[in-house]
């Protein structure tokens, strides 16, 4: 089973090209320009743990799981996973746990993730303070005032990618969503070779989503170690994140607002 994971998940390379989708797609283009790989996120399966270990595997929900951290990329396939982490554990720390056993993010790319990350280590987050999910805005007729607010509701239609595949990977496995009858360690076995099998089911076209072929697996061998720079942790505003998030987000302004003029409309007044 670990065999047909290591084989089936794996991450791109440096020099891997930009996503094909984000390319097709003028709203995710400066994603794609800036080395946006995917998306990275973390999820609840339920688990079989020893009746003394239940208040460490209990989660925020209340039933007794694991917690498995995964990226995904546009395609809605998984490129890295790390199962096991007991389901009280935070978000962040199981990132930092994959980092220092062997997440390598690719040099010059990074990853979207929610809110509880930090902006460090190649994560984009999203603005705090600033209006995230804005598709109930737009259906309201309202649209973004500031480079922060479309940055946001760019950066939430895209990272959702990593819930669908989430969703997707329980709804088709459904050994996963029930009380397992099995070890911990044997049960993270079966989410990797679950994970493994649905990469090759989009591979063949089954479910939405693609696997590279045999002749491009070449792309998929991983980067090798990444060493760990203090700046790469920086997540104040003059950190390295943080400053590529401003120009990402000023590039999308940018080509909204032409977009905006061509159709005779002005940018919204923030104040207004």
């Amino acid at each position: 089973m670990m065999r047909l994971a290591q084989h089936n998940i794996r991450m791109p390379t440096t020099s891997s090209e930009p996503p094909q989708r984000l390319l097709d797609n003028p709203k995710g283009r400066a994603f794609a320009d800036t080395g946006c790989i995917g998306a990275i996120d973390v999820s609840f399966f339920p688990c079989r743990a020893n009746v003394e270990d239940h208040p460490v595997y209990r989660n925020r929900h209340g039933y007794i799981s694991f917690n498995v951290c995964a990226v995904v990329d546009f395609d809605g396939r998984y490129i890295y996973m790390l199962a096991g982490w007991e389901g009280s554990a935070h978000d962040m720390r199981v990132f930092q746990d994959a980092i220092g056993r062997d997440l390598r993010i690719p040099e010059g790319k990074y990853l979207l993730a929610d809110a509880g990350y930090q902006p460090s280590h190649r994560l984009m987050t999203p603005y705090r303070g600033v209006r995230y999910h804005l598709q109930e805005s737009a259906r309201a007729g309202l649209r973004p005032v500031s480079p922060e607010e479309l940055f946001n509701l760019r950066h939430s239609q895209f990272r959702i990618c990593v819930e669908k595949t989430f969703g997707r990977h329980k709804n088709t496995f459904k050994i996963l969503t029930q009380a397992p009858q099995h070890s911990v360690k044997t049960h993270m076995k079966v989410i990797y070779a679950t994970a493994a099998l649905l990469n090759w089911i989009s591979d063949q076209g089954f479910v939405g989503g693609v696997l590279p072929n045999e002749a491009n697996l070449d792309n998929y061998a991983g980067s090798g170690p990444t060493v760990l720079l203090p700046e790469e942790w920086d997540a104040s505003e003059d950190g390295p994140m943080s400053v590529l998030r401003r120009d990402v987000g000023n590039r999308m302004w940018e080509k909204y607002c032409n977009v905006l003029e061509e159709r005779g409309l002005a940018p919204l007044d923030p104040e207004g």
